[in-house]
């Protein structure tokens, strides 16, 4: 079994927060193998992530469920964010006033149990921002997702964001800048 196995096999969140190891004394990769009477020191990060690659070179089934299932949060979490920034972007871009109230209202009429899963929704490309609109502001006529052009002269919008092209159900992650 590699270190990595040996994480999960300790504790889930231990796996989870595998930031390195030491084997004898020395900094090993994830992928090294153990070996009998080896003296193991895992270093945890709380802001670790997990490369999807790492569940090709994990022995145990433990390990590769840990990872599967810290990959699917990750990418969840990033598609909250990032559909956030769809619902929030597809109000400034219209100058319409956004609310957690507006979203919530949204995400009831959606059928949606919480505002994160309806940003994680959106995140997946599973709905638009004009969905979203249409629901907070019904009687508001909504140009179609494509957006109407900028004339010459005019400003973007500070916080609208184009997405165009990207593949549905792919995660997103934008610069903090």
């Amino acid at each position: 079994a590699t270190v990595l196995d040996f994480a999960y096999a300790l504790h889930t969140e231990i796996g989870d927060r595998f930031g390195g190891a030491r084997i004898n004394g020395v900094s090993r990769p994830a992928r090294t193998r153990l070996r009998n009477g080896d003296i193991v020191e895992i270093i945890k990060n709380d802001h670790a992530s997990i490369p999807t690659g790492w569940e090709n070179f994990v022995v145990t089934g433990a390990a590769k469920t840990g990872i599967r299932r810290r990959v699917k949060a990750l990418q969840a979490e990033e598609q909250r964010v990032v559909g956030e920034r769809i619902v929030t972007s597809a109000f400034a871009a219209r100058d319409l006033p956004y609310s957690h109230k507006a979203a919530d209202t949204a995400r009831e009429a959606l059928g949606f149990e919480s505002i994160e899963a309806l940003f994680e929704a959106a995140g997946r490309l599973d709905i638009t921002g004009k969905d979203v609109l249409d629901k907070v502001f019904p009687d508001i006529e909504v140009a179609e997702a494509s957006g109407r052009a900028l004339r010459y002269g005019e400003r973007i919008p500070r916080r609208a964001i184009s997405l165009a092209g990207v593949t549905p159900g792919g995660a997103i992650r934008l610069g903090n800048c």
